[in-house]
This record gives structure tokens, sequence and C-alpha cells, in this order.
């Protein structure tokens, strides 16, 4: 038997796949496991494994699966199921158990999320938080339908003995995760700025990897870096006094993929010698540009339509002024991405 579990890096998925992995060897005698990100990961991995009766019996995880491992899973045909936590508890549990902060462990749950929502229509079974108050026997037997195996009572009482369980315990499925190991005692709290940041990042990724079709997705401008002084992040206006230069650029956050057309707006003021703006979107390559002269002052806004191919690459929006300038600042005030309408959407200035 060949199954994938996928899923973002907390102890729901890891808790999950133990299940799975109790009820495949139940089923179907043992099951090795192969954890993967590329597909590279996984070839070097299955090259070592033993056959058993000709074939092998593998539950490949990867709660960061890139893009050609999910397209040889779905070309495969190989049951794919997916456990999905609340954004909040995976960047808490990244922070925890990865040390990263905040803004990175974000970067890289949006990664997570984009990466898996390109399932949406290859079937998958997907397992949410909020279906975790349900019973584990609930659980179990959804698992053993989707995977087309018998979930007999026996099968049953042997599952919950692998799981730790006995007859008559009724565990439910959140039991079962929190017996999972926890975070470390010692992680450390994100200060106000950085609580602001995961709220807001939670509402606008909340339904992406749910099978939902997301229409708008907003970026804080306080995750952009500065150019100078390099790596700083954007906490207002920048001063345009001094050479051609990038302005800011980043924030490498992830879209899921398709089309998508982003309204950047700027505010500008005392720009009284003038200059010309270029901002790109880039993902790996560059995917849309525009140049525009600056106003002296007043806030005005663009769009940029552009294509995700590879929702497993970061994107990030670069701006730069084309000339030297005496005077003047420039504040990005908003990012907002929007699905486009059937018909194409040129670049153009809005009032």
């Amino acid at each position: 038997m060949l199954i994938a579990v996928l899923g973002t890096p907390t102890t729901f998925t890891y808790g999950g796949c133990a299940i799975v992995k109790a009820i495949a060897e139940r089923a179907g005698g043992p099951h090795h496991q192969i954890a993967a990100i590329f597909v590279d990961d996984l070839r070097k991995a299955w090259a070592d494994l033993p056959e058993r009766d000709g074939e092998r019996q593998v539950i490949i995880v990867s709660d960061l699966p890139s893009t050609p491992l999910l397209d040889l899973l779905r070309s495969s045909r190989i049951p794919m199921i997916a456990f999905l936590d609340d954004i909040e508890e995976i960047v808490s549990q990244v922070v925890a158990f990865r040390g990263m902060g905040v803004r990175p462990a974000l970067r890289h749950t949006t990664q997570v999320l984009c990466a898996i929502d390109q399932i949406a229509e290859q079937g998958a079974l997907r397992v949410t938080k909020a279906e975790t108050g349900r019973k584990l026997k609930w659980f179990i037997e959804t698992l053993c339908e989707f995977l087309e195996l018998n979930a007999s009572p026996e099968l049953f009482s042997g599952v919950m003995a692998d799981l730790g369980y006995a007859e008559p315990h009724a565990p439910t499925l959140a039991d079962y995760v929190a017996s999972q190991p926890t975070r470390p005692a010692a992680a450390a709290q994100p200060d106000a700025s950085d609580e602001s940041l995961l709220r807001f990042i939670a509402k606008q990724y909340a339904n992406i990897g749910s099978g939902a079709h997301v229409e708008r997705i907003a970026w804080p401008t306080e995750l952009f870096f500065q150019a100078e002084p390099r790596q700083d992040f954007l906490d207002g206006p920048t001063e345009l006094v001094g050479p051609a230069r990038f302005l800011s650029y980043g924030p490498y956050l992830h879209l899921p993929k398709g089309a998508w057309i982003v309204t950047i707006t700027i505010e500008v003021a005392e720009n009284f010698s003038g200059n010309h703006l270029l901002v790109d979107v880039a993902a790996g390559v560059v995917l849309a540009a525009w140049e525009t002269p600056l106003p002296v002052l007043g806030v005005f806004s663009f769009e940029l339509a552009f294509q995700i191919v590879d929702p497993f690459v970061p994107v990030e929006i670069r701006s730069q002024i084309m000339s030297g300038a005496i005077e003047g600042r420039l504040a990005m005030r908003e990012v907002a991405f929007r699905r486009p309408p059937a018909s194409p959407v040129s670049k153009q200035m809005l009032p």
C-alpha cells in the first residue's frame, strides 16, 4: 500500500500520520515511512527500501511538499491525506521547534499552505483542526473508508492498542494530538508588533489549503524590507535623497497558484525635482513590472497582473527610483492581491 500524508509542520500532522500508519500496518503489515520535500528526497529513500512480495509498502510524509512532488503523487494516483492546523498554531510550533523568529515563521507557514492548496482538485482527504473534537473511532473509520479498507472491530481494536488506548476508552482526535510531544517551555513569546502581524496574516490565509477559492489577500507593509539599511523592516516613509537605488523589497511570502492582480498604493511627498519609480513582481524571475513618473505629492495606486506557476517559490515586490534625488519621501501604504476578472486586465493608474 502506498499512502501520502501531507500537512502543516505541527503535532496535528505528525499525530495524524501515526494514526494513518497504525491503520495501514494493521491492514497490510509493516510500512516504511519516507519524509520528503523534493522528488529527489523520495527517489533516494525509495531506492534503499527492501521490497516485500514484489512491492514496497510506504507512507510518504511531507510537511512542505514541493510542486514536482505533488505532481508525482497526483500522476501516480496515490491516496493523499492532508492535515491542516490553525495558522497561529503553525507559527507557534515552527517558532518553538525550529528556532525561527515570528516573521520567518510566517513566511514558512504561507509556503506550506500555498503548497498544500494545490491539492484542491486532486481528491485528497482533508482533516482540519475543526474536526479534532470528533471521536478517534470516527476518524479511524473515515480513514478506512477513504483508503478502501474494512474498518472491522479487530482492526479498530488493534489500531487503538497501537496508539496506546485500551477499550472502552473513547478519546477524541484532539486527545491523541495532545498526547504528542509538546513545544519547548522556553519558546520565545512574540512581541506586540509580531502578534499584530500574525493576526493579520492568519486572517488573510485562513482558507488557503482548505479547498476554498480565495479571492483576495493583503500583505502588511511592515513585512517588507528597506533596501537601506539593508534587512531593516519598513516602518514609515523612505527618504528619496540619494542616488538611484532600490527602496524596498520582499516580503517573500507565498501566493496560491493561478492568476493574480496586485494593487499597490503609494504616497509621495515633497518630490519637487521629480523622479521615476520602477516596481516589479518577482518569483524567481520577474513576473510583471511598471515604471511611472512620481508626482510632487499625493497618493496613487497602480495594478500589475501576473501568474503564479509554482506556489513553492516566494514572491517579492521590489521598488526603485531611477535617478538621484535631493528631496522627497515615499511610503508604501497598501499591497493587496485579487483574482482577475474573466477578461484580461492591463496596467493602469487608479484615481
